[in-house]
């Protein structure tokens, strides 16, 4: 699935080791960042980027990765679900997986209890979430 492609300009940039001196553009292309540098979002070579983004001096930081989730279970030992429809687990690993996307974590290992299909309903676009 293409992301399209973005540049941040005018961002604090922090590597996941350190913060680069002074603002930075940061090019994004289909999710994978492309370049990083001081005015470089009104380079030429850019000028194709479907979006561009004034982060205005906000911190921009490299997605996180969570080693142990569980997107599909709510409420571990919780025996509740048992009297809810089937589908609704569903529904919530849905709702999970946007949330923890919206935290910043891009990227998870489900520890147990999603199967195959939320993993291919995110590449397909079908819900927003963390790459599985």
């Amino acid at each position: 699935m293409s992301t399209g492609s973005v540049v941040f300009t005018q961002a604090h940039v922090f590597d996941g080791e350190q913060f680069l001196d002074g603002p930075r553009d940061v090019v994004v292309r289909d999710g994978v960042v492309e370049e990083v540098g001081a005015g470089i979002g009104a380079d030429q070579r850019f000028a194709d980027i479907e979006r561009r983004v004034d982060v205005g001096g906000a911190t921009l930081l490299p997605g996180l990765t969570d080693l142990h989730v569980h997107v599909a279970v709510n409420d571990a030992g919780d025996l509740g679900h048992v009297s809810e429809p089937f589908s609704l687990g569903y529904y919530r690993s849905v709702q999970n997986m946007a949330l923890t996307l919206e935290q910043g974590i891009t990227s998870v290992r489900d520890a147990g209890g999603a199967e195959l299909g939320a993993r291919v309903a995110v590449e397909r676009g079908y819900v927003e979430g963390p790459r599985l």
